[in-house]
């Protein structure tokens, strides 16, 4: 998989890119199996404590059942080799590399968005970077994978265009960018299953809340230079792992954490 000039200029000017059919259904179907398996508890290697619930369910006679309540797993490629081979698959590599022009790459985190029918939470508008702000320098690469087609009734991904251009802001600051000049760059990426969307780090943007009646499934894969620091020391906040994953070329001989 190789970028066009065209592919490059396009991710530089609006911060994402959508390569659909990146995988094949043959491919993306083991990936579905495996995550089930573990959100069901029948596969018991990736720990509870990287499994996220949604929150707004109501505990009661009917309620969802215990995989549709499942929000999120976390570091799935630290535990299981399926998904560590995805996290190294060249077609996904190659592109991260040329956006990031490092062949030295990474993986800071991994997370399966589950996004249940009917009880989908929404995500409101926000920056990756923004979870990991003490992260330097903050350019890097999610690759966001459909596992399902992704639709404007299940949560498609929104985005305002060009806005990894404005730099790091501040998390009770992104309403205020709500004029209309800047709604006016909105875009909703759609993306087929086996599709792969690809977003720096600063680009602002959501997804609506899941009202379809199936489930919809991504795949978010977290790339950074291995020369990138951190000034903090993640291991010391929850929730967060300082033990990156080495996807492909050379450590950094600085240390990690400065």
């Amino acid at each position: 998989m190789f970028l066009s000039v065209s592919q490059k200029m396009q991710y530089e000017r609006d911060g994402f890119l959508l390569i659909e059919n990146l995988l094949t259904e043959a491919e993306i179907e083991p990936l579905r199996v495996r995550a089930e398996e573990i959100g069901l508890g029948r596969l018991t290697h990736v720990p509870r404590e990287w499994m996220r619930e949604e929150s707004a369910i109501p505990d009661q006679a009917g309620a969802p059942s215990r995989l549709d309540r499942l929000r999120k797993l976390e570091f799935l490629a630290w535990y299981d080799e399926l998904y560590l081979r995805l996290a190294k698959e060249r077609r996904i590599v190659n592109v991260v590399e040329a956006l990031l022009g490092t062949s030295d790459l990474k993986l800071l985190a991994d997370e399966m968005f589950m996004k249940p029918p009917i009880h989908g939470s929404a995500k409101e508008w926000h920056q990756d970077a923004a979870s990991w702000p003490w992260l330097v320098p903050q350019s890097w690469v999610t690759a966001w994978l459909a596992l399902d087609d992704v639709t404007l009734e299940n949560g498609a991904l929104q985005f305002i265009a060009g806005s990894h251009k404005l730099g790091m802001i501040p998390e009770d600051c992104v309403d205020t960018l709500q004029t209309d000049d800047v709604l006016a760059r909105e875009v909703t990426v759609p993306a087929p299953a086996g599709g792969c969307i690809f977003l720096h780090s600063l680009s602002l943007h959501a997804t609506a809340a899941n009202r379809s009646q199936y489930r919809r499934r991504a795949h978010a894969m977290r790339y950074i230079s291995a020369d990138s620091k951190s000034l903090v020391d993640m291991s010391q906040k929850p929730g967060y792992r300082s033990d990156l994953l080495l996807i492909q070329g050379k450590e950094s001989s600085a240390p990690y954490s400065v």
